[in-house]
């Protein structure tokens, strides 16, 4: 018996000050529904600090809690936490990325896309901009990372810029550097409705996406993954369109 071809892989990037285990458990609603399709491969951010928004305390003693940023000392609470500020995509960012690329495909997977929660939501952004940069480019990605995502998703994005591999970063007077170009790759932004961090993802969206392919939707909750069956159903539609509208 000829065994099953391997489901298309979609790469899972965990919030700030939190890991690929708790995320693993925030996903699992969404995760039951996407898995007939999908294998989701959760990564760990390679940078340790103090644990992020929202992840205590039933988070508690799950550490080591991580960050996609350097986390940046807290002069008034002396706790690691990211500043938010940082636009590169740090090499050791590049490497955990392009390791799981490479393993998927060495099982004869493909990776087709990306979702990212929070600060996730801006490795995303900026593996498709990257994407994009490096096709308009003609050559290989920064550090050996050569993706073909085919859409992205984002939940309760976080604050822009997109974390863009240092070799991609506008340089001046480099004719060659990243422009201002908006990312035209297929994506859905996942709001909820009574996060106070809304307006971090909705300037992510508005100064980074193309509005013509890049949709936005509200769910019914704070800074945390959908709860409700039918939120949740929603979302996963949502992605199957993505998905379907890429082939």
């Amino acid at each position: 018996m000829n065994a099953q071809p391997p489901k298309p892989s979609i790469l899972c990037f965990h919030g700030s000050g939190s890991n690929a285990m708790i995320f693993n458990v925030q996903l699992a609603r969404l995760a039951r529904l996407l898995r007939p399709t999908f294998d989701l491969v959760i990564l760990d951010a390679p940078f340790v600090g103090a644990p992020g928004p929202g992840v205590l305390p039933f988070f508690e003693d799950c550490g080591p809690y991580a960050y996609w940023t350097h986390p940046a000392r807290n002069g008034t609470t002396g706790a690691d936490r990211g500043t938010g500020i940082e636009s590169v995509m740090l090499p050791e960012v590049v490497d955990v990325i392009t390791k799981a690329v490479r393993e998927v495909e060495a099982n004869g997977g493909e990776v087709v896309g990306a979702c990212g929660f929070s600060q996730g939501s801006r490795v995303v952004a900026g593996l498709l901009k990257a994407q994009e940069e490096v096709e308009r480019r003609g050559g290989d990605g920064p550090g050996g990372l050569r993706t073909r995502l085919r859409f992205g998703v984002s939940f309760m994005g976080s604050y822009p810029p997109p974390l863009l591999p240092a070799e991609l970063q506008r340089k001046s007077g480099d004719a060659d550097a990243v422009g201002e170009e908006r990312i035209k790759t297929p994506t859905l932004h996942v709001a909820g409705a009574n996060d106070k961090w809304n307006f971090a993802g909705e300037k992510m969206v508005n100064e980074c996406f193309d509005t013509s392919t890049a949709k936005s939707v509200i769910v019914q909750t704070e800074h945390h993954m959908p709860i409700s069956v039918e939120e949740n159903e929603m979302v996963k539609e949502e992605i199957m369109k993505l998905w379907k509208g890429s082939k």
